[in-house]
């Protein structure tokens, strides 16, 4: 039976509570929000059809020659949606259109993140932009499985770590399934998220009734987090400033995996990877949109002839794979460990949630902010002495 010795050997991608053929296993939260097996050992007939369906006991590094592209949408009401360049929305549709099941993560009526389906073009709008949480799989593998078995055509999105939990799951290859997975910075504890979402209503004594994590409101490059509620004014802050943003971006509270991803690598498990082209404006000035571009792999066959399918729908040129990945290194790099992360989520258990954001977030964004405003000042009273210098 499969044993978690130590968290960063479980990703939580639920394969191997999806392939479990007599229903032992559950997946339950720990201390910090995350979940992992827990196997009903009585009920458990040591099959080890749960060792043979972890991605991480089974690693694999699959050969590819992937692609890679520039790209966003044409559609101007998709791309500010999304977190970069809208490309999902017209891979989505194409599967739609061979009347087939897109799955991926959303928010559910309390904004918490799990994945979902959706069968048809309207629904696709819950799947636009990024949920800096980690997504609540549950019974969606068994649900692929099912209709795959079907002949239906599959969109499966997810992190690289789903991506693989689903192809140790499923075993074998499916002609009608395509997997898209995203260039994953990790993934943040959905306790975490659940309290701040609590804290900010709180504060406005409102209702969450719409969420984005990447409103581009200010661009693409400066987005915020912003919060619609029932009836009182919006909250709107920066990454920078936005106290759940500057812990995600300083791995305060990611999964212990994310920072030993097994995962990371241009080789990549799915059919086609979209992330932001950061320093697109470097390498590609002329294509460079302010509203946000992709950087899209084709790591397959099939992905690639998707892609080609829906290239009317899209801005697009060819990019090198090694300096589009250089400008994004969460493509090969796992994200560092923060050294205060141990204290925040001991202080989590015995303080007042709001209380240790400020000590761990607000109050160290304010130092960075102050760091970065001295830093300006030095280098303006070195111009000033230059050009003092140059008069003289």
């Amino acid at each position: 039976m499969i044993k978690i010795n130590q968290k960063t050997d479980c990703s939580g991608c639920y394969a191997c509570y999806s392939v479990c053929p007599v229903k032992c296993i559950t997946m339950t939260p720990d201390s910090e929000g995350f979940w992992y097996p827990v196997v009903d050992e009585a009920a458990c007939t040591q099959c080890g059809a749960c060792e043979a369906a972890c991605h991480i006991l089974n690693p694999y590094e699959p050969e590819r020659s992937p692609k890679a592209y520039a790209a966003y949408t044409k559609d101007d009401e998709i791309i500010l949606a999304s977190s970069s360049g809208g490309v999902f929305t017209p891979i989505s549709k194409a599967i739609i259109d061979d009347g087939g099941v897109v799955f991926g993560a959303a928010f559910d009526e309390d904004f918490n993140v799990t994945h979902q389906k959706a069968e048809n073009k309207a629904d696709l709008s819950i799947f636009r932009g990024s949920k800096y949480v980690q997504s609540k799989i549950g019974d969606v593998l068994i649900e692929v499985k099912t209709y795959l078995k079907q002949g239906r055509a599959v969109l499966f999105s997810g992190t690289p770590c789903q991506i693989a939990g689903l192809r140790m799951y499923l075993k074998k290859k499916y002609e009608n399934l395509i997997t898209v997975d995203i260039i994953c910075h990790g993934v943040p504890s959905p306790a975490v998220w659940d309290a701040y979402k609590r804290m900010r209503e709180t504060d406005k004594k409102d209702t969450i009734k719409a969420v984005s994590f990447r409103d581009k409101t200010k661009g693409w490059h400066d987005f915020s987090l912003k919060m619609d509620f029932a009836s009182k004014p919006r909250y709107i802050n920066a990454m920078d400033n936005d106290p759940y943003l500057f812990g995600f971006l300083r791995n305060l509270y990611l999964r212990p995996s994310c920072y030993d991803c097994v995962e990371k690598s241009l080789n990549r498990k799915s059919d086609i990877t979209l992330a932001d082209y950061w320093g697109i404006e470097h390498v590609h000035p002329d294509f460079a949109h302010d509203k946000g571009v992709s950087l899209v792999f084709a790591n397959t066959p099939n992905g690639k002839a998707l892609l080609d399918r829906i290239k009317p729908e899209l801005e697009w040129i060819e990019t090198d794979l090694n300096t589009a990945a250089a400008q994004n290194i969460a493509a090969t790099e796992s994200a560092a460990m923060n050294p205060n992360r141990e204290s925040f989520f001991k202080a989590v258990q015995e303080q007042p949630f709001k209380t240790v954001m400020k000590r761990y977030a607000v109050e160290a964004a304010g130092v960075k902010i102050k760091k970065k405003t001295n830093q300006i000042i030095m280098q303006l009273k070195h111009a000033v002495k230059r050009i003092i210098g140059y008069n003289r």
